[in-house]
């Protein structure tokens, strides 16, 4: 053979032997795709599941494993992945532990990316952990514990698979809390507070919140039972207990002042009083001394008065403060007074005179000039023996007193600052008596400029000077300062 031809054979072998290893080489890859995961929950504990993941083959080397949470815009996770999962990257187990809670579900499930890596490359596969329980609602241990008349916006966290939903809420209501199952109910809702599902979310359905807001009015203990639906049709029942402190409460009413002529029977009668907490056997009512032949009574729900017949001696004016408290209950309702002050007089003692409410004002009052105001309504006399009367001194031209809704209306057509004096006057008895109520009232007029050749002031400015002459007008022209000489005529326009 040909020295040439052997060396050519041996070339060929040479190269045929250095390509046998990349021939036999294989791709890293799973042996079965990671399907996706359900994890059932068992009550509203932490439930443990565990499931093997697929091993990769056609390894360089030693393959390692491990797994991430990845961004899932459409359903961000509720809590640290790393709290809800857990990996054993040993090769020969590649065992996947989820620990579920309630809280945790979320309405397509978890996105987890699966990874193995050789020395030559990593290779991913991705699947969904779902955890698949009952709806949750968080329930304070401690309950709720708003007072009557005070806003209420609290917020609980709930949760399900999908979107949430609530219906068939049922409340029992009672004046009293913890009562025997016998006790009728005596409220089936929770008046001035409303229930409602707010999504944390539009990504986010599946985690909410429960919101409980409004205005409570009525003082009690209350058993709320919620009931909360998922997408997946399941529900949870739980009960949201209620205390709403009761304060008591004679309103806005006014007691007319009273004479009891000797001899003759006469009554004070109060405004109903509004109940705090529990009913009226939990109430107590602390009041003044009274003249012979006058007594008290204090039955409920009958209103609260000074009645009788006085038996001898004129007594003045004499004012009387009656209080009425409610109890402090299973330390959820806290001991609230109420006090309203009554005016009598006994005989040919002087007589009681009118007055306003200890805290009435009038708010001070600012009106453009030319345009019709708001209807004010102003305070009523909050006692009189008689029938009181309303007058009001100090208006600006244009504006109208009406005494009997008490009532000002009309439109201002002077400017400047006012005083006006309100008065309530009470005719019963010989003499008579007043009580006011002052505040101020300031009309605005339209800003304008004097017309040229009468730099006189407008009323305003000539009312509020203070010096002698006015200071000189200053004008801005393109960031430039100008002061006009005094008298100066000013500047004709460009059309002029």
């Amino acid at each position: 053979m040909p020295r040439w031809t052997t060396v050519f054979a041996s070339a060929l072998l040479a190269a045929a032997v250095f390509a046998l290893p990349s021939v036999a080489l294989a791709d890293l890859q799973f042996t079965t795709v990671p399907s996706d995961q359900t994890c059932p929950l068992v009550g509203t504990g932490t439930t443990t599941c565990k499931f093997t993941l697929p091993a990769a083959t056609g390894a360089t080397g030693g393959v390692t494993y491990s797994w991430e949470f990845f961004s899932d815009s459409d359903d961000p996770p509720p809590t640290d992945p790393g709290t809800a999962f857990d990996f054993d990257p040993d090769p020969d187990t590649r065992e996947f532990t989820a620990n579920g809670r309630p809280a945790y579900q979320t309405a397509k499930g978890w996105p987890i990316r699966y990874k193995a890596e050789d020395d030559n490359e990593t290779i991913t596969a991705e699947f969904r952990v779902k955890f698949d329980g009952k709806p949750l609602i968080n329930i304070p241990t401690t309950g709720l514990n708003p007072t009557v008349g005070e806003a209420v916006d609290e917020r609980l966290n709930v949760s399900g698979n999908g979107p949430l939903t609530m219906s068939g809420t049922s409340i029992a209501g009672y004046h009293l809390p913890n009562p025997g199952l016998s006790t009728p109910i005596d409220f089936t809702s929770v008046r001035g507070i409303s229930f409602r599902i707010v999504a944390a979310a539009p990504t986010a359905p599946h985690r909410a919140g429960l919101r409980i807001f409004g205005t409570p009015e009525q003082a009690g203990y209350y058993q709320v039972k919620l009931k909360l639906y998922d997408d997946n049709g399941q529900f949870t029942q739980r009960v949201l207990e209620i205390y709403v402190n009761g304060v008591p409460s004679f309103g806005d009413a006014g007691v007319p002042n009273a004479v009891f002529p000797i001899g003759e029977y006469g009554e004070l009668v109060l405004p109903p009083v509004t109940l705090g907490n529990g009913d009226w056997t939990h109430h107590v009512v602390e009041r003044c001394a009274l003249p012979s032949g006058l007594d008290f009574s204090d039955g409920y729900p009958a209103a609260l008065k000074i009645f009788g017949t006085a038996t001898s001696g004129n007594v003045n004016a004499t004012f009387c403060d009656i209080t009425v408290k409610d109890s402090k209950i299973d330390g959820y309702f806290r001991e609230d007074p109420a006090t309203i002050r009554v005016c009598f007089s006994v005989g040919d003692g002087a007589s009681c005179e009118v007055s306003f409410r200890e805290d009435a004002s009038v708010p001070n009052q600012v009106w453009p000039v030319d345009t019709p105001i708001t209807q004010l309504v102003l305070p009523k006399a909050l006692r009189s023996t008689g029938t009181a009367t309303y007058s009001i001194a100090g208006l600006p031209d244009g504006i109208v007193f009406n005494d009997g809704n008490r009532t000002l209306s009309g439109t201002p057509t002077e400017v400047g600052d006012f005083t006006a004096t309100y008065t309530a006057t009470d005719k019963a008895g010989e003499a008579g008596t007043t009580d006011t109520l002052t505040f101020l009232i300031e009309v605005d007029g339209a800003p304008s400029f004097p017309d040229a050749g009468s730099p006189t002031p407008s009323s305003r400015s000539a009312r509020r000077s203070r010096s002698p002459s006015p200071k000189p007008r200053r004008a801005t022209a393109r960031g430039t300062t100008i002061t006009p000489a005094p008298g100066a005529r000013p500047c004709p326009s460009p059309s002029g």
